[in-house]
Protein backbone atom coordinates (compact mmCIF):
# COMPACT_ATOMS: atom_id res chain seq x y z
CA UNK A 1 0.00 0.00 0.00
CA UNK A 2 1.37 3.39 -0.95
CA UNK A 3 1.23 5.78 1.99
CA UNK A 4 -1.47 8.37 2.39
CA UNK A 5 -1.16 11.51 4.44
CA UNK A 6 -3.98 10.95 6.92
CA UNK A 7 -5.71 7.80 8.05
CA UNK A 8 -8.60 6.97 10.31
CA UNK A 9 -10.98 4.42 8.86
CA UNK A 10 -10.68 3.18 5.30
CA UNK A 11 -14.17 3.10 3.80
CA UNK A 12 -16.56 5.50 2.17
CA UNK A 13 -16.70 7.40 -1.10
CA UNK A 14 -13.81 8.25 -3.38
CA UNK A 15 -13.82 11.95 -4.19
CA UNK A 16 -11.55 13.67 -6.70
CA UNK A 17 -11.82 17.47 -6.61
CA UNK A 18 -10.69 18.92 -9.93
CA UNK A 19 -10.56 22.50 -11.12
CA UNK A 20 -13.86 22.11 -13.03
CA UNK A 21 -15.39 18.79 -11.99
CA UNK A 22 -15.66 17.00 -8.66
CA UNK A 23 -15.87 13.27 -9.39
CA UNK A 24 -17.39 10.86 -6.86
CA UNK A 25 -17.62 7.07 -6.74
CA UNK A 26 -19.03 4.73 -4.12
CA UNK A 27 -18.42 1.00 -4.56
CA UNK A 28 -20.57 -1.89 -3.36
CA UNK A 29 -20.41 -5.67 -3.63
CA UNK A 30 -22.63 -7.35 -6.20
CA UNK A 31 -23.46 -11.03 -6.80
CA UNK A 32 -20.51 -13.26 -6.03
CA UNK A 33 -18.88 -10.36 -4.15
CA UNK A 34 -18.03 -8.73 -7.47
CA UNK A 35 -17.15 -5.07 -7.25
CA UNK A 36 -19.81 -2.78 -8.65
CA UNK A 37 -20.66 0.90 -8.58
CA UNK A 38 -23.18 2.05 -6.00
CA UNK A 39 -22.88 5.65 -7.12
CA UNK A 40 -20.96 7.43 -9.84
CA UNK A 41 -21.39 11.08 -10.71
CA UNK A 42 -19.81 14.49 -10.90
CA UNK A 43 -20.53 18.05 -9.87
CA UNK A 44 -19.56 20.75 -12.33
CA UNK A 45 -18.17 23.48 -10.08
CA UNK A 46 -14.91 25.30 -9.43
CA UNK A 47 -13.63 24.59 -5.88
CA UNK A 48 -12.28 28.15 -5.75
CA UNK A 49 -15.78 29.59 -6.08
CA UNK A 50 -17.26 31.19 -2.98
CA UNK A 51 -20.23 28.81 -2.63
CA UNK A 52 -18.47 25.61 -3.69
CA UNK A 53 -18.93 23.90 -0.31
CA UNK A 54 -22.67 24.59 -0.37
CA UNK A 55 -23.01 23.29 -3.93
CA UNK A 56 -21.15 20.08 -3.11
CA UNK A 57 -23.03 19.56 0.18
CA UNK A 58 -26.35 19.89 -1.66
CA UNK A 59 -25.21 17.49 -4.39
CA UNK A 60 -24.11 14.90 -1.82
CA UNK A 61 -27.39 15.15 0.09
CA UNK A 62 -29.40 14.76 -3.12
CA UNK A 63 -27.61 11.48 -3.81
CA UNK A 64 -27.71 10.07 -0.29
CA UNK A 65 -24.02 10.64 0.42
CA UNK A 66 -24.28 13.20 3.21
CA UNK A 67 -22.11 12.29 6.20
CA UNK A 68 -20.20 9.54 4.36
CA UNK A 69 -16.55 8.96 5.03
CA UNK A 70 -14.46 10.49 2.26
CA UNK A 71 -11.26 9.18 0.71
CA UNK A 72 -9.79 12.03 -1.30
CA UNK A 73 -6.77 12.86 -3.43
CA UNK A 74 -4.69 15.99 -3.11
CA UNK A 75 -2.82 17.73 -5.91
CA UNK A 76 -0.73 20.42 -4.24
CA UNK A 77 2.38 22.36 -5.30
CA UNK A 78 4.01 21.63 -1.94
CA UNK A 79 4.14 17.89 -2.73
CA UNK A 80 7.70 16.69 -3.25
CA UNK A 81 8.70 13.17 -4.27
CA UNK A 82 12.28 11.94 -4.30
CA UNK A 83 14.20 8.72 -4.80
CA UNK A 84 16.36 8.05 -1.75
CA UNK A 85 19.19 5.55 -1.25
CA UNK A 86 20.02 4.63 2.34
CA UNK A 87 21.93 1.91 4.15
CA UNK A 88 19.88 -0.69 5.97
CA UNK A 89 18.95 0.60 9.44
CA UNK A 90 16.34 0.25 12.22
CA UNK A 91 12.87 1.68 11.53
CA UNK A 92 13.24 4.48 14.08
CA UNK A 93 16.49 5.65 12.49
CA UNK A 94 15.09 5.27 8.99
CA UNK A 95 12.27 7.76 9.62
CA UNK A 96 14.77 10.40 10.69
CA UNK A 97 17.08 9.61 7.77
CA UNK A 98 14.21 10.02 5.30
CA UNK A 99 13.32 13.36 6.87
CA UNK A 100 16.92 14.50 6.60
CA UNK A 101 17.08 13.58 2.90
CA UNK A 102 13.78 15.33 2.14
CA UNK A 103 15.08 18.61 3.57
CA UNK A 104 16.90 19.20 0.28
CA UNK A 105 13.73 19.29 -1.83
CA UNK A 106 11.19 21.12 0.34
CA UNK A 107 10.58 24.83 0.73
CA UNK A 108 10.66 25.97 4.33
CA UNK A 109 10.93 24.01 7.57
CA UNK A 110 10.67 20.22 7.71
CA UNK A 111 8.34 20.48 10.72
CA UNK A 112 5.75 22.10 8.44
CA UNK A 113 5.58 18.93 6.34
CA UNK A 114 4.16 15.44 6.64
CA UNK A 115 6.81 12.93 5.55
CA UNK A 116 6.06 9.44 4.27
CA UNK A 117 8.07 6.86 2.35
CA UNK A 118 7.73 3.55 0.53
CA UNK A 119 10.33 0.98 -0.43
CA UNK A 120 11.03 0.67 -4.14
CA UNK A 121 11.80 -3.04 -4.12
CA UNK A 122 12.42 -5.77 -1.60
CA UNK A 123 16.15 -5.75 -0.80
CA UNK A 124 18.17 -8.81 -1.72
CA UNK A 125 19.74 -10.90 1.00
CA UNK A 126 22.83 -9.16 2.26
CA UNK A 127 22.02 -5.86 0.53
CA UNK A 128 23.65 -2.88 2.21
CA UNK A 129 21.82 -0.14 0.29
CA UNK A 130 18.01 0.08 -0.01
CA UNK A 131 16.07 2.32 -2.40
CA UNK A 132 13.06 4.29 -1.18
CA UNK A 133 10.66 6.90 -2.49
CA UNK A 134 10.19 9.79 -0.07
CA UNK A 135 7.07 11.98 -0.02
CA UNK A 136 6.60 15.37 1.61
CA UNK A 137 3.59 17.66 1.67
CA UNK A 138 2.67 20.65 3.79
CA UNK A 139 0.53 19.84 6.81
CA UNK A 140 -1.51 22.96 6.12
CA UNK A 141 -2.53 21.66 2.68
CA UNK A 142 -3.84 18.41 4.14
CA UNK A 143 -5.60 20.31 6.91
CA UNK A 144 -7.27 22.67 4.42
CA UNK A 145 -8.61 19.79 2.33
CA UNK A 146 -9.93 18.08 5.46
CA UNK A 147 -11.73 21.27 6.47
CA UNK A 148 -13.25 21.64 3.02
CA UNK A 149 -14.60 18.07 3.11
CA UNK A 150 -16.04 18.64 6.57
CA UNK A 151 -17.81 21.80 5.36
CA UNK A 152 -19.40 19.66 2.65
CA UNK A 153 -20.80 17.29 5.31
CA UNK A 154 -18.25 14.55 4.68
CA UNK A 155 -15.95 12.85 7.18
CA UNK A 156 -12.33 12.83 5.93
CA UNK A 157 -10.84 9.38 6.47
CA UNK A 158 -7.92 9.08 4.05
CA UNK A 159 -6.03 11.58 1.90
CA UNK A 160 -3.30 10.71 -0.57
CA UNK A 161 -1.43 12.49 -3.38
CA UNK A 162 -3.25 12.51 -6.72
CA UNK A 163 -0.26 10.95 -8.46
CA UNK A 164 -0.50 7.98 -6.08
CA UNK A 165 -4.23 7.44 -6.58
CA UNK A 166 -3.69 7.35 -10.35
CA UNK A 167 -0.76 4.98 -9.88
CA UNK A 168 -3.06 2.66 -7.92
CA UNK A 169 -5.82 2.89 -10.55
CA UNK A 170 -3.43 1.80 -13.30
CA UNK A 171 -1.72 -0.87 -11.20
CA UNK A 172 -5.04 -2.44 -10.20
CA UNK A 173 -5.99 -3.17 -13.81
CA UNK A 174 -2.57 -3.43 -15.49
CA UNK A 175 -0.05 -4.78 -12.94
CA UNK A 176 3.51 -3.68 -13.65
CA UNK A 177 5.23 -6.78 -12.31
CA UNK A 178 7.22 -7.38 -15.49
CA UNK A 179 6.78 -4.00 -17.16
CA UNK A 180 7.52 -0.32 -16.81
CA UNK A 181 4.22 1.53 -17.13
CA UNK A 182 3.73 5.27 -17.54
CA UNK A 183 0.54 7.22 -16.88
CA UNK A 184 -0.42 10.82 -17.59
CA UNK A 185 -3.23 12.88 -16.09
CA UNK A 186 -4.05 15.66 -18.54
CA UNK A 187 -5.97 18.31 -16.63
CA UNK A 188 -7.59 21.65 -17.25
CA UNK A 189 -4.97 23.67 -15.36
CA UNK A 190 -2.06 21.25 -14.94
CA UNK A 191 -0.88 17.80 -15.89
CA UNK A 192 1.55 15.24 -14.51
CA UNK A 193 3.22 11.98 -15.48
CA UNK A 194 4.04 8.99 -13.28
CA UNK A 195 5.70 5.61 -13.68
CA UNK A 196 5.06 2.21 -12.08
CA UNK A 197 7.40 -0.76 -12.19
CA UNK A 198 7.72 -4.05 -10.30
CA UNK A 199 4.24 -3.43 -8.85
CA UNK A 200 5.35 -0.18 -7.21
CA UNK A 201 5.20 3.54 -7.86
CA UNK A 202 8.65 4.86 -8.80
CA UNK A 203 8.63 8.31 -10.32
CA UNK A 204 6.62 11.42 -11.14
CA UNK A 205 7.13 14.74 -12.88
CA UNK A 206 4.85 17.67 -13.76
CA UNK A 207 4.17 18.07 -17.47
CA UNK A 208 5.13 21.71 -17.71
CA UNK A 209 2.88 23.91 -19.83
CA UNK A 210 0.40 21.13 -20.57
CA UNK A 211 -3.12 22.31 -19.73
CA UNK A 212 -6.47 22.76 -21.41
CA UNK A 213 -6.59 26.37 -20.24
CA UNK A 214 -3.90 27.22 -22.80
CA UNK A 215 -5.53 27.82 -26.16
CA UNK A 216 -3.85 25.39 -28.55
CA UNK A 217 -5.02 23.54 -31.63
CA UNK A 218 -5.29 19.75 -31.18
CA UNK A 219 -2.17 19.36 -33.30
CA UNK A 220 -0.18 21.84 -31.19
CA UNK A 221 -1.40 20.21 -27.97
CA UNK A 222 -0.38 16.75 -29.19
CA UNK A 223 3.05 17.92 -30.31
CA UNK A 224 3.78 19.84 -27.12
CA UNK A 225 2.65 16.93 -24.95
CA UNK A 226 4.81 14.44 -26.86
CA UNK A 227 7.88 16.63 -26.33
CA UNK A 228 7.15 17.05 -22.62
CA UNK A 229 6.58 13.33 -22.09
CA UNK A 230 9.85 12.57 -23.88
CA UNK A 231 11.64 15.02 -21.57
CA UNK A 232 10.09 13.18 -18.63
CA UNK A 233 11.19 9.80 -19.96
CA UNK A 234 14.73 11.09 -20.44
CA UNK A 235 14.83 12.24 -16.81
CA UNK A 236 13.48 8.90 -15.61
CA UNK A 237 16.01 7.00 -17.73
CA UNK A 238 18.92 8.88 -16.20
CA UNK A 239 17.62 8.42 -12.64
CA UNK A 240 16.62 4.75 -12.82
CA UNK A 241 18.80 3.46 -15.69
CA UNK A 242 15.71 2.21 -17.58
CA UNK A 243 15.82 2.70 -21.34
CA UNK A 244 12.18 2.31 -22.36
CA UNK A 245 8.65 2.06 -21.00
CA UNK A 246 6.42 -0.79 -22.13
CA UNK A 247 3.20 1.23 -22.28
CA UNK A 248 1.59 4.52 -21.32
CA UNK A 249 -1.95 5.27 -20.12
CA UNK A 250 -3.60 8.68 -20.46
CA UNK A 251 -6.58 10.00 -18.50
CA UNK A 252 -8.19 13.35 -17.77
CA UNK A 253 -9.99 15.94 -19.83
CA UNK A 254 -7.12 16.23 -22.31
CA UNK A 255 -7.12 12.53 -23.14
CA UNK A 256 -8.60 10.96 -26.26
CA UNK A 257 -8.22 7.96 -28.53
CA UNK A 258 -6.70 10.21 -31.21
CA UNK A 259 -4.10 11.48 -28.74
CA UNK A 260 -3.26 7.93 -27.66
CA UNK A 261 -2.70 6.94 -31.29
CA UNK A 262 -0.54 10.02 -31.88
CA UNK A 263 1.67 9.30 -28.86
CA UNK A 264 1.97 5.62 -29.79
CA UNK A 265 3.40 6.65 -33.15
CA UNK A 266 5.58 9.55 -32.07
CA UNK A 267 6.98 8.08 -28.84
CA UNK A 268 7.17 4.52 -30.18
CA UNK A 269 5.48 3.34 -26.97
CA UNK A 270 2.03 1.74 -26.92
CA UNK A 271 -0.30 4.39 -25.48
CA UNK A 272 -3.81 3.63 -24.23
CA UNK A 273 -6.73 5.96 -23.53
CA UNK A 274 -7.46 4.63 -20.03
CA UNK A 275 -11.04 4.03 -18.93
CA UNK A 276 -10.95 1.96 -15.71
CA UNK A 277 -14.70 2.17 -15.16
CA UNK A 278 -15.49 -0.08 -18.12
CA UNK A 279 -13.83 -2.98 -16.27
CA UNK A 280 -16.56 -2.97 -13.60
CA UNK A 281 -19.97 -4.62 -13.35
CA UNK A 282 -22.19 -1.78 -14.62
CA UNK A 283 -25.87 -1.10 -15.15
CA UNK A 284 -26.99 0.08 -18.59
CA UNK A 285 -27.16 3.66 -17.33
CA UNK A 286 -23.69 3.42 -15.81
CA UNK A 287 -22.29 1.92 -19.02
CA UNK A 288 -23.47 4.96 -20.95
CA UNK A 289 -21.86 7.32 -18.43
CA UNK A 290 -18.66 5.25 -18.30
CA UNK A 291 -18.29 5.25 -22.07
CA UNK A 292 -18.58 9.02 -22.19
CA UNK A 293 -16.69 10.09 -19.05
CA UNK A 294 -15.02 7.01 -17.53
CA UNK A 295 -11.53 8.36 -18.21
CA UNK A 296 -12.26 11.20 -15.77
CA UNK A 297 -12.93 8.84 -12.84
CA UNK A 298 -9.58 7.03 -12.48
CA UNK A 299 -8.67 8.86 -9.26
CA UNK A 300 -12.11 8.54 -7.68
CA UNK A 301 -12.23 4.81 -8.43
CA UNK A 302 -8.81 4.15 -6.90
CA UNK A 303 -9.76 6.18 -3.83
CA UNK A 304 -13.04 4.31 -3.41
CA UNK A 305 -11.02 1.08 -3.30
CA UNK A 306 -8.81 2.22 -0.40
Amino acid sequence: MIPGFKTKKKLGVGIDIGSKLTKIIQLTKGPGSKEQIGFMGYLEANPEEKNYENHLATYLEQHGLKGKQAISSLEDPSLKIRKIELPKMPESDLKEAIKFKMRDVIDGTISDYIIRYSILEAPQVGAKIINYVGYAIKKESVKNLSKLLEKCNLTPSFIEPAIISLSAAVENIYPSENEWVGFADLGVKKSFFGINGKNRFHFSRPLHGISLSHILSPEEYHQKLAVEIQNTLDTFSVTFKIDQLDRIFIVGGGGSVDLANYLSTNLAIKTIFFNPIEELNLSDEQKALAKKTGHLFAHALALARV
